[in-house]
């Protein structure tokens, strides 16, 4: 079977109900605190790294997505451990994919400050397998950031790759966990 086009794969992917439509802002017209994340390297790479992907991400459905995005947006060290339970009895495990991306292009590649308390939100889960999705999803932001054109001229990637960069380290080597031998591809892009 010959793979799709990117034209129609393009449209079938943009009107899959588990696809999130990229922006189209300009990351070079990007102002001082504006929303920069991975989706702003263009719908074509965006694209590009989800057929990259073995799976397509399953989106929950909107309400329950609205819940988990108000667990994450009012988490605090005080409340960690009940939004922690909440958490866990809400989202299944089939969306754990999708919760890993979210996780890691909407919140770690953006807010720096808040790594500590979403590291400590990951362990009071105790869900091994979605630390471990959300490891695989930080690599391969990585993998679509450092083969991106744009990352030799635009400071804002090089902020969200060192974000991620630091997000990696702590879910990693800052557990006692070892980086996986497949990572290393992450440095070839340096190496040329």
């Amino acid at each position: 079977m010959q793979p799709p086009t990117v034209a129609s794969s393009s449209s079938a992917l943009a009107s899959s109900p588990a696809f999130v439509r990229p922006s189209r802002a300009v990351t070079s017209a990007a102002r001082f605190g504006s929303a920069l994340n991975i989706e702003t390297l263009g719908p074509f790479i965006y694209f590009i790294f989800f057929l990259k992907m073995d799976i397509f991400l399953h989106a929950p459905p909107s309400e329950t997505q609205d819940k988990i995005s108000f667990i994450i947006n009012n988490l605090s060290a005080a409340n960690i451990e009940a939004k922690a339970k909440e958490f866990t009895e809400i989202l299944k495990e089939q969306y754990y994919p999708w919760f890993a991306q979210y996780m890691v292009m909407k919140r770690a590649s953006i807010e720096p400050n808040f790594h500590d308390l979403y590291l400590k939100f990951l362990e009071k889960t105790s869900s091994r397998p979605l630390t471990r999705e959300i490891v695989q999803a930080t690599y391969e932001n990585c993998k679509v950031l450092l083969g991106s054109e744009l990352i030799k001229s635009s400071s804002e990637e090089r902020s969200l790759l060192k974000n991620l960069g630091g997000w990696l380290g702590k879910i990693t080597i800052g557990r006692n966990h070892i980086l996986e031998a497949c990572s290393s591809s992450l440095a070839t892009p340096w190496v040329k």
